[in-house]
């Protein structure tokens, strides 16, 4: 049976390491596949299943057993590597100056092969891992006013609506017929349309007093440059109505003759109103202003997770700069590259380089705080992030279907959403482990803040290259 023999090269950091086939089991298994070609094929001259097998092992022997030595090696290497549990950079690779296919002859058979592999190694030890080291997490400060305006939001989205006959107060809504004006006349050819306007605050208060008081069949005149201002001028065409395709110029002033006025009734904030947009379990203002705040932080909670551990591993390269097996890369990233040197690339070998040093971390931070999501919770977390996107569109019903799709033919974007899960369970776990410095933000300032990243991600300069990808087993 083949067997390995390891030495460790500590100044290298290099695993060696020999796999050692005798000439009995290679001769074992040529016979094997000599039996199986008698049984199933056949020659000239010979009926099927018939053929004699010494003649099959004159004919075609040394192709048996070069593929009996390629089948021995890889099984035996693939098993050395999943049982292997030291820290290792990247697959396996043969030794400089070993032959992958060494002069092979059933007639001269030696009494064993040698195929010599190697492995490059991290070191078992990582500094920065330990409540002596400290680290910046941001933490969402939730202002008060913020929370009321979310209140204010969700009562004003369930109001309940009615006309009526008292005079037009603030946050009602006013049905009108709007008149072109020049001067103080209608405009001759001019713009008219009739369209509403709910007196919000994000209605200039010169425009609001317009209205404030008056009543249904009133009439008053409307100043649109505030609005135009104050919305924006694609804003201020859709509140006259004017078509896509109109370019016209409007006069400043128009007239406006009130048909209705519709009052927004608010819901009282009871137990009733609680229960029924926050959950029965919720009965008190109190409870349901922590529900706001702690969905208004789950906005951010992935970005602060990928902030949070991000520049982590970014400091963890940084200390840790331990040495590696030069030597053993460049070949792992000739074979990744079908044959492309390390020194005519040096910015693609530099990121393939940094990115083992990141897996590796990352690994150990996993391994740290036993950060390993479930099948259950990858197939979840799949399921919510496609869920989350189609529902922008309106096609949340199609969720299942685009799983499949992306699970199929779309296996990065599945990396993808699979880290974003493990950095949020490490940015709750690692604290547990690291001392955290909390930096409390404002959810402006988080927004700001990851604008500028974003943008400053799309002004970057185009990489020359993707990195290939380090060790995992869907690579050996």
């Amino acid at each position: 049976m083949a067997h390995v023999e390891q030495r460790l090269l500590e100044k290298e950091h290099i695993l060696q390491f020999d796999v050692v086939i005798s000439k009995e089991e290679l001769l074992s298994k040529v016979e094997e596949s000599v039996a199986k070609a008698a049984k199933k094929g056949s020659l000239k001259g010979f009926r099927p299943g018939h053929t004699p097998k010494k003649l099959l092992l004159n004919l075609y022997g040394d192709s048996f057993l070069a593929e009996a030595f390629h089948k021995i090696v890889d099984s035996t290497v693939n098993n050395f590597w999943d049982e292997l549990t030291l820290p290792k950079i990247d697959l396996p690779v043969l030794a400089p100056g070993e032959d992958p296919l060494p002069s092979l002859q059933v007639k001269k058979l030696q009494d064993e092969y040698r195929l010599t592999f190697e492995v490059g190694l991290f070191p078992s030890e990582v500094k920065g891992l330990s409540q002596e080291d400290e680290y910046e997490k941001i933490s969402v400060e939730i202002p008060e006013e913020l929370v009321a305006k979310e209140m204010d939001e969700l009562r004003r989205s369930t109001a309940i609506e009615r006309e009526t006959s008292e005079p037009v107060a603030p946050d009602d809504l006013v049905e009108i017929k709007i008149v072109e004006l020049d001067g103080d006349h209608p405009k001759e050819g001019g713009w008219q349309q009739e369209t509403h306007l709910r007196l919000t605050d994000e209605i200039p208060a010169a425009v609001q007093q317009s209205f404030i008081g008056k009543s249904a069949g009133d009439t008053v005149r409307i100043h649109v440059e505030p609005l135009r201002s104050a919305l924006g001028p694609d804003a201020l065409k859709r509140f006259l109505r004017i078509p896509d395709e109109d370019n016209r110029e409007v006069s400043d002033w128009f007239e406006a003759q009130i048909l209705k006025v519709i009052r927004f009734d608010l819901p009282e904030m009871n137990e009733e109103f609680f229960q029924k947009y926050f959950g029965r379990q919720v009965q008190t203002q109190e409870q349901a202003e922590n529900i706001i705040r702690e969905s208004i932080k789950s906005n951010y909670a992935q970005f602060i997770a990928d902030d949070f551990v991000g520049r982590l591993l970014q400091h963890l390269e940084a200390l840790n700069l331990f040495d590696m097996p030069e030597r053993y890369l460049k070949q792992v990233f000739r074979t990744r590259t079908d044959g492309k040197e390390a020194e005519a690339h040096p910015r693609v070998y530099e990121a393939y380089v940094s990115a083992a040093k990141k897996s590796y971390l990352m690994e150990r931070l996993q391994a740290l705080t036993q950060t390993v999501p479930s099948d259950e919770e990858i197939a979840n977390e799949v399921y919510a992030s496609v869920y989350r996107s189609l529902r922008r569109f309106g096609l949340e019903e199609h969720t299942q279907r685009f799983v499949e799709d992306m699970v199929n033919n779309r296996p990065e974007q599945v990396r993808k959403i699979i880290q974003q899960l493990v950095y949020r369970l490490l940015a709750e776990r690692l604290p547990a482990y690291v001392k955290v410095k909390e930096i409390p933000m404002t959810p402006a300032a988080l927004d700001e803040k990851m604008a500028a990243l974003s943008a400053e991600a799309q002004s970057a300069p185009a990489e020359e290259a993707s990195p290939p990808d380090a060790a995992s087993e869907d690579n050996i």
